[in-house]
This record gives C-alpha cells, structure tokens and sequence, in this order.
C-alpha cells in the first residue's frame, strides 16, 4: 500500500480525532495527500516562542518539522491446543506509521522594506516515508511458542484480525497540534 492510499485511508479517521483540543486552529491539512497551511501563530504557541524564536528556529540548521501520525488499534485472535482441547485467546496490536509532510515557508507578501515576516508553513501536498513501528498480523499468521518445536499443537495461528481504532494528528518538531474544529481542505 503506498502513501497516498494509506493517507486516504485515514482520511476519516483524521476528520474525527481533529476535534478534540483546547485552542482554536490556524492551520488546515488534507490527510489524503498532506496538502494544507499551518499559520506562524500555532506552531509558536505549541513551541512556546515568540516571532524572534521562530525566526531564528526557521534559520536554523534545526527548522521546523513536521510530521502526520497515524496509530491504529487492532483485536487479534488466536487458536491453540493444549491437548485435545482448542483454546482462543486475544490481545492487542499496535501499528504507529509516521509520515514526513514536506513544507516551504509562506511570507506575507504585504510586508516590504525587508521585514521578512513569516505567515506559517505551506505543506507542499508531498509526504516522504518515515517510520513504522510495530506491525499487524495477518490471519493465518502461526505464532512459534516453542521454537525448539515448531509445528507442535503448541503454535498460536492467527484466526481473527479486527481494527478497533485509530488516531491521527499532525505534529510540529514532536509537538501534537491542537485543533478545535476540522478545516480540511478540498
């Protein structure tokens, strides 16, 4: 599965989760493609800093940098023997991909006399891989209890693999930003 699928894929999800916070948002993001603006003032205020800060933040070698989470929860159920009985037993999958959302600075085109100010960041509709941590089984999956003997009634085997849940945010050099209401752009 690609980006741009997995991004559309969450897509809903992204819808929401981006309710929930306690400031309202300067910034808007398409999930299916990381397309969108974030303004100077939110990443100011999530980074505590005042325009001095971000500016020397923005030219340092360290920049901003920002990154769209998803975390999915899935219910997985296997089955094992213990003699002649089948046993079932269930536990909880967590698969957290993080993706690299490319940005380019936006000035306000009415400042002159070389001011310089920043507006906020415009995300570039282009994600680059990042990291994925953990991963889900598949049903038919065998898990090896006892190495020294596999293929034993022992082994676990992947009968029931469900999605519980799913959260999404975009983030600022680590930084969840908050959002009140959705603004997603078309």
């Amino acid at each position: 599965m690609n980006i741009r699928s997995i991004f559309a894929a969450t897509a809903l999800t992204a819808v929401a989760v981006v309710g929930i916070g306690s400031a309202a948002s300067a910034y808007t993001i398409d999930p299916a493609t990381g397309a969108g603006f974030v303004g100077k003032g939110e990443v100011q205020t999530v980074l505590n800093l005042n325009n001095a800060g971000l500016q020397s933040l923005v030219d340092s070698q360290t920049g901003v940098n920002f990154t769209y989470e998803v975390t999915e929860t899935y219910n997985v159920v296997e089955e094992f023997w213990t003699g002649p009985v089948k046993n079932r037993t269930e536990h909880e999958v967590t698969k957290k991909t993080t993706y690299n959302v490319v940005d380019v600075l936006a000035s306000d085109a009415r400042q002159v006399k070389g001011q310089k100010q920043y507006t906020g960041f415009n995300l570039l509709n282009k994600v680059e891989p990042g990291t994925v941590v953990g991963s889900v089984p598949k049903v038919g999956d065998v898990t090896v209890v006892d190495p020294q003997n596999p293929g034993t009634n022992s082994d676990h085997i992947v009968v029931e693999v469900t999605k519980t849940g799913s959260t999404s945010g975009l983030f600022v050099n680590g930084v969840l930003l908050p959002v009140v209401a959705p603004v997603i752009t078309p």
